[in-house]
């Protein structure tokens, strides 16, 4: 067993809330980023102490939580959206169960858990406003017009599309109840890791 591992991955970042209550709003686009040091509290003990760090982008939609226009969604008419960046570091325990059998060397397949505490940095921003600072009009028919639905002239209004510049800081609208930008966290997780060499893994 080594005393220090190294490691770290990419992935996409789901989101799941009010705004989309699937599992299914995979950002694609923007992939999110972790790197994690560990070593090993005692020899053979299969407990290591771990540090880790995760950076990306979160987006959600009342209108299009799976990529398209959901016009059965539960909240379709308020038509809010947002995209979040997310900087965490977190520390955990993990146990690595390869270790039950005091081995000298870690098995070809080792299943672990963890868990432990973090702290994430967040800043929320919509796409409220076009490029010239005109807010969208979201009808209930999907589309984004240049007048609201209930307007006298909404005859004459024009479809126009979503920049996706997401201009607006969401924090400063003072919407929800915190608007702190920092979360505590609490990371967990199970997995499996491959033994391809004496260092690798």
């Amino acid at each position: 067993w080594n005393k220090w591992h190294f490691g770290g991955g990419v992935g996409s970042l789901t989101y799941y809330g009010d705004l989309s209550d699937k599992f299914v709003n995979a950002n694609l686009q923007e992939l999110g980023y972790h790197a994690y040091v560990e070593r090993l509290i005692a020899k053979k003990s299969g407990f290591f102490l771990r540090l880790e760090s995760v950076n990306g982008h979160l987006l959600g939609s009342d209108r299009a939580p799976k990529g398209w226009i959901n016009d059965s969604g539960k909240y379709f008419e308020r038509a809010l959206n947002f995209r979040t960046s997310i900087h965490d570091v977190n520390t955990s325990m993990v146990f690595y169960f390869g270790s039950i059998k005091k081995k000298d060397r870690s098995p070809f397949l080792n299943a672990y858990v963890r868990a432990g505490i973090g702290v994430g940095y967040y800043d929320v921003f919509g796409d409220l406003k076009d490029a010239n600072g005109n807010n969208y009009n979201f009808w209930s028919d999907g589309t984004v017009r240049s007048l609201s639905e209930n307007d006298p002239n909404a005859s004459n209004a024009e479809v126009v599309a979503r920049d996706y510049d997401f201009e607006t800081n969401l924090r400063e609208l003072d919407i929800e109840e915190s608007n702190s930008r920092f979360k505590w966290q609490i990371p967990v997780g199970l997995g499996v890791k491959m033994r391809l060499g004496d260092a690798v893994s």
